[in-house]
């Protein structure tokens, strides 16, 4: 009857021994696998109404909220519940690579979740702060790549794993209507009847191919000017963003000695190329700017005069030639 006894707790002894290197050899970390497993279920979202409206490049700082939510599994809940009461799980997040004009910080890089197997789950909120430099492609779709992992807990061979998720923020930039306009000049001096011309250049310094609206006003009685109705200018990252258009202006051409200048305003309406949607509706910001262009109308004009000129020069030249023989 001894020898049983004696055997059974050797065994025990020897079960007991096994069982603490087990939980020793767990506790250092150097195991993926404990004596007891619990595996976290971390999911990552967010709600894609609020990166639905487009960001404006140097103007807007937008805040899109992430939602952490995180919960446990397993078999037994005495053991979680034991560590729960002394550790909390940390959840690290990251903001993956971006674009160069896209600048995405976080409100909070480290999170903790509690570790209970009787309440359904822990559900944190941090926000991502976005802020684009004018560079931004208008209407272009950026993609902001934010990852969670929940780290190992790994406590006297109880062992919450590690786990990963990770989620895509996306939206677009709003188109930024910025562009330089230099008149070559502004005042120019003609004769009455002659064509004051001024060369314009643009130069699109904006985030997108721009659409260029001209429109003439206070153009004064008896004068004319023309210019293009509308051009396109390639984005500031192409090598074509510049182009030169021309404001002509003729100015009255009334009988008499003129002397006068005259001011004309020039309405320039920069918005995005492809600014309309299916329905033909606009959608996306404009910027108008004006311009003063001065002429001077100086000289005489004599309208019919020439054309009587020439007729006695005509009738002059013919006089006192012989006449045509039949």
């Amino acid at each position: 009857m001894k020898k049983p006894l004696t055997q059974i707790k050797a065994t025990v002894i020897l079960g007991i021994f096994l069982l603490s290197m087990f939980v020793a050899f767990a506790s250092n970390g150097s195991a993926q696998i404990g004596l007891i497993n619990y595996n976290t279920v971390l999911t990552v979202s967010y709600n894609a109404n609020e990166a639905e409206e487009s960001v404006a490049p140097l103007e807007d700082l937008r805040s899109v909220q992430l939602k952490i939510q995180h919960s446990n599994t397993g078999l037994l809940s005495r053991p979680l519940e034991w560590i729960s009461n002394k550790y909390k799980q940390e959840i690290h997040l990251t903001v993956g690579e971006t674009e160069d004009w896209v600048t995405a910080t976080l409100t909070d890089y480290v999170v903790l979740a509690d570790l209970d197997l009787t309440s359904t789950e822990t559900i944190d909120f941090v926000s991502v702060v976005i802020k684009l430099t004018e560079d931004a492609p208008a209407n272009s779709e950026v993609v902001i790549p934010i990852k969670a992992v929940a780290q190992e807990i790994n406590v006297a061979g109880i062992v919450v794993h590690e786990q990963e998720a990770e989620t895509l923020v996306r939206f677009q930039p709003q188109f930024l209507p910025i562009f330089n306009i230099q008149p070559e000049a502004t005042l120019l001096e003609v004769a009455p009847g002659e064509v004051a011309r001024f060369p314009i250049n643009i130069e699109n310094q904006g985030n997108g191919k721009t659409e260029f609206t001209f429109d003439i006003k206070n153009l004064p009685e008896d004068w004319s000017a023309s210019i293009v109705t509308t051009t396109t200018v390639e984005s500031v990252k192409s090598s074509d963003n510049t182009k030169t258009v021309y404001l002509e202006v003729t100015p009255s051409y009334a009988f008499g000695y003129h002397n006068e200048q005259k001011d004309i305003k020039l309405e320039v309406t920069a918005r995005f190329f492809a600014y309309k949607d299916d329905s033909g509706n606009a959608t996306s910001a404009t910027k108008t700017n004006e311009y003063i262009f001065s002429i001077r109308n100086k000289g005489f004009s004599t309208p019919g005069f020439e054309s009587i000129c020439l007729v006695s020069s005509f009738v002059f030249r013919t006089e006192g030639l012989p006449p045509i023989s039949q």
